[in-house]
């Protein structure tokens, strides 16, 4: 599991693979004890940045309500809500957004396919 952490201020982290310079609103995802060893020893210098799961999920059925099984986007769409589901479960909101992302992506191109009469 990982948590998603927001510096509130300039920092330097000293991470496993190296050394990051986050700026105020940079975002770097820990795993959950390193995380909560930081949210502790630096109080008020970073927070865990607050996730979208219900209004993703939503945003998500939206743009997926008219998508038909014949469709050729209806299978990568598919996998996309998969990795989606599986993210939400492990809690990695760091995934779940490149699945949302490839959804969005999938179903944009399926919307201009559709008006080019391809």
């Amino acid at each position: 599991m990982t948590l998603l952490i927001e510096a509130l201020i300039p920092m330097n982290l000293t991470l496993p693979e190296g050394a990051k310079t986050l700026k105020a609103g940079d975002r770097v995802e820990l795993p959950t004890l390193k995380a909560r060893k930081l949210l502790n020893l630096a109080k008020g210098k970073v927070r865990v940045y607050r996730t979208r799961w219900t209004e993703s999920w939503c945003e998500l059925a939206n743009m997926t309500q008219d998508i038909e099984e014949c469709s050729p986007e209806f299978q990568p769409i598919l996998k996309a809500l998969g990795d989606c589901d599986l993210a939400f479960a492990q809690e990695n909101w760091v995934e779940f957004l490149k699945g949302y992302q490839s959804v969005k992506a999938l179903v944009e191109g399926r919307d201009q396919r559709i008006r080019s009469g391809r």
